[in-house]
């Protein structure tokens, strides 16, 4: 490629790189014949824009090889390229951006936000989780149909309740959201417990006893 770097030489002591750089501020004033030479090798007379675009081809590459956009914290490509420093990049400078080049990033998917947007994807599964289970209760591993970790999401919520927004606390709490398993677990069993007392007149409750709905009320007992 024609990237020289500012302080590279030959071998035989040639600043190349110095040369290079003159090139891209006289470049109006070449000749015809002279410019010509130089794009017919490739020279690269906007560096900025050539970096730019050699990180948007990576990110798309990234996309058509694992079908997102998330790219991780360490990843890069097999010739080395740091793709995540990159995408950090633009999302710190997005209001240096020109609209082009915001637009190709959008039109591919690209979000300057990840945050929100897995913000947005797990409320929504979890509004569904509640729509159908009637609970916001969702057990540590489980995943939805297309893959989605809402139990390890659910998990991060509750160690973030000190963090999360006014807005965002009140939505979790109108899917009825447990913030405190101890507390839900502890009611869960005293109302369980009151049942089985009717029905069998004591508190002896063995071991193994499971409630019709799950609950494992003889380990519960057991535990106090």
């Amino acid at each position: 490629h024609c990237l020289v770097f500012q302080s590279y030489k030959t071998a035989d002591g040639y600043a190349l790189g110095n040369w290079v750089s003159n090139q891209r501020v006289v470049q109006k004033k070449l000749s015809p014949d002279q410019y010509k030479k130089l794009c017919e090798i490739g020279f690269i007379w906007d560096v900025d824009e050539f970096r730019w675009n050699q990180g948007f081809q990576h990110l798309c590459d990234y996309k058509k090889k694992f079908g997102d956009l998330s790219v991780n914290k360490n990843y890069r490509t097999l010739d080395g390229y740091q793709l995540e420093n990159w995408v950090r990049n633009q999302r710190n400078s997005k209001e240096k951006l020109t609209e082009i080049r915001v637009r190709k990033l959008e039109k591919i998917g690209f979000s300057f936000d990840p945050w929100e947007d897995l913000w947005r994807e797990g409320i929504g599964h979890l509004r569904a989780y509640f729509m159908k289970n009637g609970t916001s209760l969702v057990p540590r591993n489980y995943l939805t149909s297309c893959g989605f970790e809402l139990g390890k999401w659910v998990l991060i919520k509750r160690s973030q309740k000190t963090k999360l927004s006014s807005e965002r606390l009140l939505a979790l709490d109108e899917l009825e959201f447990v913030w405190n398993l101890r507390d839900k677990n502890w009611e869960e069993g005293v109302s369980q417990l009151k049942a089985y007392k009717v029905k069998f007149g004591d508190c002896d409750v063995p071991k193994d006893y499971i409630t019709k709905s799950g609950f494992k009320l003889g380990g519960w007992v057991a535990r106090l």
